[in-house]
């Protein structure tokens, strides 16, 4: 699945999940799943971004305090455990969830989040898709 995306860009950064496990994976894939990461830091020239799946963070009220603290040289911070697209800019970093781009569990339907970087200005964006 990754490798269909690197056909439209070279620049694709994944990070494995909590339902990333072996069984759940085709054979010819294991390979990819066992190179995943848990955590990945892009550094771009305005900032880093800190991507993780965020089935680690324990305490679920306190979930961007706790992502905060564990990445606090970044500008941002992308999760997507709990499948709620979110935006919290209220501090550094930025706390970003996407939500669910398929049809299950996608709480509020399928979406996504587009990040545009150019040197210091930041800016994203939220877009909502119709469920079938």
């Amino acid at each position: 699945m990754l490798d269909s995306l690197k056909l439209q860009s070279d620049l694709v950064f994944a990070v494995a999940g909590n339902n990333d496990v072996d069984f759940k994976w085709q054979t010819s894939d294991l390979e990819v799943l066992n190179s995943l990461s848990d955590r990945q830091t892009i550094v771009l020239s305005g900032g880093n971004i800190s991507v993780e799946h965020g089935h680690t963070v324990r305490d679920t009220r306190r979930y961007h305090e706790v992502l905060r603290k564990r990445y606090p040289d970044s500008r941002a911070v992308v999760y997507g455990h709990t499948h709620v697209r979110v935006i919290d800019q209220s501090e550094m970093p930025w706390v970003l969830n996407p939500g669910a781009a398929g049809r299950n569990r996608t709480r509020g339907g399928p979406s996504c989040l587009i990040l545009e970087t150019e040197g210091q200005n930041w800016s994203v964006t939220e877009h909502s898709f119709q469920s079938d």
